[in-house]
């Protein structure tokens, strides 16, 4: 049989020669077997998170993996992790420990109490799920689990749980309860705050003067607010995965959920639901405020200062606030 490079392991035919095996596949087998821990590290290569004989998790999933795909098998020597991995195709499968990938994974954080909740719901098959808040309700039906995403950030995205189900995968971002903060912004907005800084200042608005405590470091007088434009609510709160395909959800959650007989679907209460840039108004508005930090002596604006992403509520009285 040809191979491409014959020192290397051959696991059967290349992906487009498996009829059917796709990541959405795969994954919907591990949620079969009652994992609904997942950690993305590409699009073709992610691992199932457990707690325990992760070497046992290992030897179940490849059993049940081939009862689908036969060209499935388990390599030892695969990957960094000590018990190697499962490959399929183009797709390698680990068995991670959830305790070793942070505070999600390791059973805190309001993103863990929510996975748990959702667990819970479709450990029996797919189900209906309505998050509500107030009159606005959202429906997602036939939802068959979930895949943990807090960490995949590339290109902007901003999911921190992607509901799987039998039709499309929706992506959701999460935020606790009175949250101001929507994103520590140096990196994408530094270099506008600093044109906005040097033209404030020259306008004789605010002063940048050293640090009183650190004069290796800058203090701008009064600190200042910048209204987002739609552009930039979008990136800030959407990112690039979120609008059109899924929502924010507000919520500190318990682990509190009911199921609406009538309706045929488990009921998730939220404070706000955020669908469009229409959402984010009022106390919902967003703006970057430009602040002190004396830490930030790398800063892209002036030494000793920062650029957070933040509601209106986060900016008060003695911020000078320009629209």
């Amino acid at each position: 049989m040809l191979r491409f490079n014959e020192f290397e392991p051959y696991y059967g035919p290349l992906a487009e020669e498996i009829e059917d095996l796709s990541y959405d596949s795969l994954v919907a087998i591990v949620n079969g077997l009652g994992y609904n821990e997942i950690k993305k590290q590409s699009g073709n290569k992610f691992s199932v998170l457990v707690d325990g004989n992760r070497m046992e998790v290992m030897k179940k999933l490849e059993a049940s993996i081939q009862m689908k795909y036969p060209e499935a098998a388990h390599d030892i020597n695969l990957g960094a992790s000590s018990i190697g991995a499962i490959k399929i195709g183009k797709f390698t499968i680990g068995v991670a420990p959830a305790s070793k990938q942070g505070k999600a994974s390791a059973g805190l954080g309001n993103e863990h109490t929510l996975f748990n909740m959702l667990g819970e719901m479709t450990k029996d098959g797919p189900i209906n799920i309505e998050f509500r808040a107030g009159r606005k309700v959202i429906r997602i039906d036939k939802v068959t689990g979930y895949m943990d995403a807090g960490r995949d950030t590339t290109n902007r995205k901003k999911a921190d749980v992607v509901l799987h189900t039998e039709d499309k995968d929706i992506p959701i971002s999460i935020k606790k309860d009175k949250a101001e903060m929507w994103e520590s912004a140096d990196s994408f907005w530094g270099a506008i705050a600093k044109t906005w800084v040097d033209k404030l200042e020259k306008e004789g608005k605010i002063k940048v003067i050293p640090h009183p405590r650190n004069p290796a470091v800058s203090k701008i007088v009064p600190e200042v607010a910048i209204k987002a434009t739609p552009k930039w609510k979008k990136a800030v709160v959407f990112g690039s995965d979120i609008l059109g395909n899924g929502f924010v959800i507000e919520k500190t959650f318990t682990g509190k959920y009911e199921y609406d007989i009538v309706k045929s679907c488990y009921v998730i209460e939220a404070t706000k639901l955020i669908t469009k840039l229409g959402d984010l108004t009022g106390n919902y508005d967003i703006y970057f405020l430009i602040r002190n930090d004396s830490s930030r002596k790398g800063s892209k604006i002036r030494p000793g200062l920062r650029t957070l992403a933040v509601k209106s509520t986060r900016v008060n009285k003695n911020v000078l606030k320009v629209s």
